[in-house]
Parts: C-alpha cells; structure tokens; sequence
C-alpha cells in the first residue's frame, strides 16, 4: 500500500491520476474494502490503506478535475464512503487496548482527513522541547522539503531528517528536538463532486460517511482530543501524535459547520452540545488554525440561527426548529461562548483578532438579550481582572519585605 500511495502522490495532473483511476476503479478499489473489512483491528493493514485513500482524494493541482458529463467524482466517493463505514463500525466495536492512539485513534483522524480532504496545506511548529538544540538549520531543510511539495513525507521520514531515533519517539520522549506537524488545512470537502447529488437522488453515500466520521469522533473523549495540552512536557512524542489528532478533529468540525448544518442539527441533543463545548475549548487553543476553525464554526452557527430563527420569514426547517430547543434548553449557550471571546480579544495574546470578530458580530446581532448582554459583559470581565491584578500586587508587595529583610540578615 505504500507503494502504492507513493504511486498516487506522482501524479500531479489530471492525465496521471485519470491513468490511475481508471487502473483501480473497478476493478481494484473492491479490493481495498474487502481487505480493511477483513482487518480492521491491524493498524498494520488499516493504516497504510487509509493514507493511500486519504492521498488518492487529494485534490492537489486540481487533479481531479473531472469532465462535466463525468461521473467518476460521485463514483469515487462512493467507493470512500464504503471503506469509511466499513472501517468505522468495526474498529469501534473493537476493545480498547493499551496503545489506543495507534489502535484506534490513529485510523479515526486519517479517516477525518478523507472527508475533509483539501489542496491547502499548513505546517506548524508544534512544540520546542529543548532551548539548548540548535534548530535553525533543520527548519531550513524542512521549509525547503516543503516548498518542493514532497509534504506527504510520513512521521517515520521526518524523524530520519532530523536523524532521531523511531524507538525514543514511541516510548514518549523527544529529547533536543523541536516536533514539527504537518496536516491538510481543509476548508472544503475535497471539491471533486457535487455532494448534493446524494440528497437529490436518494443515495446514502454522503449521509453514511457522515454519520460514521460523527459516531467515531464521539468515541474519542473531548479530553483525549485535547490531550496534547497537558502532556507536552512529560512526553512531547505523544502530545505530537494527539495534536494530529486535535488538527482532525477542528479540521472535520468546521467542514461541517460550513457545510453540513442541516447533519448537525438533526442529530441528537448530546452530539450537538458536544461540538459546541468542544469549539468553546478550541477558541482557546494556543494554535492558530484550529482557534481560527472553532471562530469560524461559531460564526456559521450563529449566521444560521440568525436567518433561520431571528429574522424568519418563511416557515422553519425541522433543523431551525431543533437548533431553537436546544437554545431554549440552554439559553446561556450563545452568552457563554461571547464571554469567552472578549477574554480572549481582551486579555490574551491572539495572532488573528480579525477571524474572532465575525463570531462576536454574529452572536451580538442574534436576539436582544445578547445585545444587551454586550453592552454590559465587558465591564465584569475588566473589573474581575482588575481585582485579581490587585491581590497579585498585595500578595508580591506583603512578601517582598519579608524576602528582602531574609535576604539582609
């Protein structure tokens, strides 16, 4: 499979990857899901296989640009939503075991990355675990691998640029290295077929994918996706691992804010208060990309509620009305996740105020509760501040006497 997938990575043109598909469909890709049916609890199988569907969807250089009297996008995926439902409802049937990252979570992000496919990329400077390494020269190496398109370098051949030991990095530590990460920014799904056929027609393909990608995340703790926090110091290997995660995860989540609301709100109460909490804790992520994908989220669901509720005209959706009892049942929703973004904007040091401010417009505009809210929301948060910057300054000057006078004598 991993020849494979290098096979796939070659063709940068709609000629070389119409080659390939024609070479595979139909008459190998049955292949492909019968094998990760068969072993779908062996990361050993699964992985590889997932990653060359993961690069075979890959929308790079507008490769798979199909005719317009061409069917092969709706076909492709097709043949992807088989081998995510496949996977999916096996590997979560399975027990967990000790390693869960490679055992499941591992194969749940790469299967996250299929349906958020993009030709964007983004690379980002993880964590600098040592002050002592001299790490100029190795961003250098990395920046020029990158810039000559060869991003689909595994883990595995990352390490061996920086001439580290595999061994080191799966048993947890991570000495004298800077851990780069590198993932597919995904603002689309994939752009090679127009995913509103499956509705029209009646076909499950898209519905299918969609409800399995929403049962696995849901099977991964929102502690586990934000894991990478808190583990950074003891163990910089695996933060790494779960930061790919966390990258996923956000990455899935927007693209269905953008692009799958009516999905979101029809399902059930508990899915839908899991995302929203779980973009409140993403708005405070030190990363800028998934801080920037949780702004945006909030931004669609807030834009949503206000077309589709505040301003109705015509009579509302089954998802409009779903999204209004779920507001009722928790009417500090909205103000909540407002309250966090002026902390945000006012007391930490945020690279992008611009992507934070489309949300907050949205979410003042939504009722007149909010509204007022607004008016009168800063001045807590400001006072609260003021007062815990009081007591820090009592507390450093009652001690500095006593630190001082020990000092003298």
């Amino acid at each position: 499979m991993r020849d494979l997938r290098g096979i796939g990575m070659a063709t940068n043109s709609r000629r070389t990857y119409g080659q390939l598909f024609e070479w595979l469909y139909p008459t190998h890709l049955p292949l492909l899901l019968r094998g990760i049916s068969h072993w779908a609890d062996s990361p050993e199988v699964t992985t590889p296989l997932l990653k060359f569907m993961a690069e075979f969807v890959l929308n790079k250089a507008q490769r798979l640009t199909f005719d317009s009297s061409s069917v092969n996008g709706i076909l492709l995926f097709r043949e992807v939503s088989k081998l995510l439902v496949a996977y999916g409802s096996r590997i979560m049937s399975c027990p967990n075991v000790a390693d869960i990252y490679s055992f499941k979570y591992k194969g749940i992000w790469i299967c996250l990355t299929i349906l958020t496919r993009d030709k964007k990329i983004t690379y980002a400077y993880f964590y600098h675990y040592s002050k002592t390494f001299k790490f100029k020269g190795y961003i250098e190496k990395f920046e020029s691998l990158f810039a000559m398109s060869f991003w689909h370098t595994t883990f595995a051949g990352v390490l061996m640029m920086f001439e580290c030991d595999p061994v080191n990095i799966r048993s947890g530590g991570l000495p004298d290295l800077t851990v780069i990460s590198v993932l597919p920014n995904s603002n689309s799904v994939g752009n090679y077929c127009n995913f509103g056929v499956f509705e029209l027609y009646g076909d499950s393909a898209l519905a299918d994918a969609l409800d399995i990608a929403l049962k696995m995340i849901l099977s991964i703790p929102l502690a586990d996706v934000l894991a990478f926090r808190k583990i950074c110091d003891s163990s910089p290997g695996l933060a790494l691992q779960f930061f790919v995660l966390t990258r996923a995860y956000f990455a899935f989540v927007d693209v269905l804010f953008k692009s799958h609301m009516t999905f979101i709100l029809n399902s059930d109460s508990s899915a839908f208060m899991h995302f929203v909490g779980s973009l409140e804790s993403g708005l405070r992520d030190l990363d800028t990309t998934i801080s920037s994908q949780c702004s945006s989220a909030v931004d669609e669901l807030a834009t949503y509620y206000f077309n589709n509720i505040t301003m109705r005209e015509a009579p509302p959706s089954q998802a409009a009305v779903n999204l209004a009892q779920r507001i009722a049942e928790c009417p500090t929703l909205f103000l909540e996740i407002l309250k966090t973004l002026f902390q945000i904007v006012l007391f930490e040091d945020y690279g992008s105020q611009w992507s934070l401010s489309r949300p907050m417009l949205s979410l003042i505009l939504l009722s007149e509760q909010v509204r007022h809210a607004f008016l009168v929301l800063p001045s807590p948060i400001l006072l609260r501040k003021a007062n815990q910057h009081s007591e820090r300054h009592m507390n450093t000057s009652s001690t500095y006497p006593r630190s001082a006078k020990s000092h003298i004598y």
